[in-house]
């Protein structure tokens, strides 16, 4: 079983690196950037990709739907929605927990409000957050922007209070927001470090602002105006007092598994009400592909400007490598910049991948998975093909090799700065987003441990690629040259520069406590013989002295 699993692992990765071009011809929509695509030929393409997908990371059911040039051209579903009942996934029907690309739609109406003028991009978070008392960080204060792009210096308490299985214990918005709030662990604005508790106060800013349960807002400000009549926030079998979601669509909603002892395990429906905002959204392929159209556009939901503001990082920091712009994560495809998020909620994972320069929207969701980024690899994949020729990437250069110097100053460990740093949890840290950095012959980096592994070349200054995977990874530097933190893959946070002594797991504390006690049990025998020894050399000394 683990041997065909590795294998079909290995067949979605050459699946997802063999992106062949579709059969295009000159395009007769007005004002398409590129050819039209030949849509049998991209149905027949996804097909076979999916397929192979569900069999390598054992997925139940999958959901995908394609736009391009203001066109939906593709829409399929594959599999079961619910393996028990015989129910096919059905792309119009279907709907799929999207996990965190619930955020996009949290940002959006905070930027219609920012639009609007009734929100400062620039103005601390807290103006807009009276009922909550935000701490500060060396005086400075949690910004708006800085929850658009993930800054806001939250350390992560996700694990353990994310995800309800159950209504017992279902809260509000707000009241979560209180008594979950994290501690501020880094300056606001410094680096990426991705926040659902972040996003979640984005909503409720939403709330305050204007005057609507942030569910209703979203209802009559993003859902109405796209005719997305089968995507919401709300969620089936609330408690009294909750929203709760039409019965009709909490019915076609996906049943999520896991892939255990060769068979699938159905799993119950997970609550996130409690941070709606960051991640509670249920749609079906469809309605995902109205609203691609309606980013895409940039008519429906904000002005063209607005969505094109958005598609700029206002942190420029870090800009050969991947990072979040407002709200939406931005990376490169061919060259092209994407407008993507990705998204898990405990058994569902999507990925939606637009290329805004091509118009191009590509949308994929899955009710269960061995591989939860097979939805992100699948829809870059057929990105790849809809673009018939690539660029250069701004900034990037021919890969270049590192001298010996330089490869000392990039080798060592290096932790994941997306944890937890109050509780005790922060010593798994070790365990779950250590990476460790070798350099090579040729000068290259050997990336070792998580998504980033791999072998890297510099491209750019501070900025290293892998050409198998296509993963990028960025290095900040010290005043001495010597690197000190590198960026996620996926740009989405990043891992700080550490002693080999802090990559110790909890195992490895206990050993190393145990060896110290053994060793000062046996330095006291020493010690007590020693003393015995002295004593016994004194009294012979004393014997023989004369008087």
């Amino acid at each position: 079983m683990i041997w065909r699993t590795f294998c079909g692992l290995l067949a979605l990765l050459a699946m997802s690196l063999a992106s062949p071009v579709w059969p295009q011809t000159p395009s007769q929509t007005q004002n398409c950037p590129g050819p039209d695509i030949d849509a049998a030929a991209l149905r027949i393409e996804a097909d076979a990709r999916i397929e192979t997908m569900r069999q390598a990371a054992h997925i139940p059911g999958a959901t995908l739907s394609v736009v391009y040039c203001g066109k939906v051209i593709l829409q399929r579903g594959y599999g079961f929605e619910d393996i028990e009942r015989g129910a096919r996934v059905d792309p119009e029907q279907t709907l799929f927990r999207i996990g965190s690309v619930s955020k996009t739609l949290t940002f959006v109406a905070l930027m219609q409000l920012v639009e609007q003028g009734r929100v400062d991009p620039d103005a601390p978070a807290q103006t807009y957050l009276k009922d909550l008392n935000l701490p500060t960080f060396g005086g400075r204060k949690i910004l708006v922007r800085d929850l658009f792009t993930h800054r806001s210096g939250f350390e992560d308490r996700a694990a353990g209070i994310l995800f309800n299985h159950g209504t017992s214990g279902i809260i509000g918005l707000r009241q979560w927001l209180d008594q979950t709030m994290p501690e501020l662990v880094r300056m606001p604005g410094k680096k990426t470090v991705y926040s659902n508790y972040g996003a979640t106060l984005a909503g409720l800013i939403v709330e305050n602002v204007s005057g609507e349960p942030f569910h209703a807002y979203i209802e009559k400000h993003i859902f109405g105006p796209l005719d997305m009549r089968a995507t919401s926030f709300r969620e089936q079998d609330m408690p009294r007092g909750f929203p709760t979601l039409d019965p009709q669509l909490a019915s076609r909603i996906s049943t999520g598994y896991f892939y255990r002892n060769g068979a699938f395990e159905p799993q119950p429906f997970t609550h996130i009400w409690h941070a709606a905002p960051a991640g509670s959204a249920s749609a079906t392929a469809s309605d995902m592909a109205r609203y691609m159209l309606g980013i895409l556009r940039g008519t429906e939901l904000l002005q063209r400007s607005t969505i094109e503001r958005m598609q700029q990082r206002p942190y420029p920091d870090n800009p050969t490598a991947p990072g979040y712009a407002w709200g939406f994560r931005t990376g490169w495809i061919k060259g092209f910049p994407t407008f993507e998020h990705g998204g898990s909620a405990y058994t569902h994972f999507s990925a939606m991948v637009m290329v805004p320069d091509r118009q191009i929207g590509v949308f994929v969701s899955v009710n269960g998975a061995d591989d939860h980024d097979a939805p992100r690899k699948l829809a870059t994949s057929l990105v790849e093909g809809m673009i018939p020729q690539a660029k250069p990437i701004p900034g990037w250069s021919a890969a270049t090799g590192l001298t010996p110097a330089e490869l000392e100053k990039h080798e060592g460990n290096y932790l994941i700065d997306r944890t937890n740093y109050s509780r005790l949890s922060k010593f798994l840290g070790p365990l779950m987003g250590a990476r460790k950095v070798v350099g090579q012959p040729g000068g290259t980096l050997n990336i070792q441990g998580g998504a980033e592994s791999g072998v890297y070349r510099r491209v750019a200054p501070g900025t290293f690629h892998d050409p198998e995977t296509g993963s990028i990874v960025q290095f900040t530097y010290g005043p001495d040259g010597r690197a000190l933190r590198m960026s996620a893959a996926y740009g989405h946070y990043g891992f700080d520069r550490i002693g080999w002594w802090q990559t110790l797991g909890p195992l490895d504390w206990c050993w190393l406590l145990w060896l110290c006690w053994l060793c000062g049990i046996l330095s006291g025998f020493d010690r007590a013989g020693w003393r015995a020894r002295k004593h016994r050399a004194c009294r012979h000394l004393s014997r023989s002295l004369p008087l």
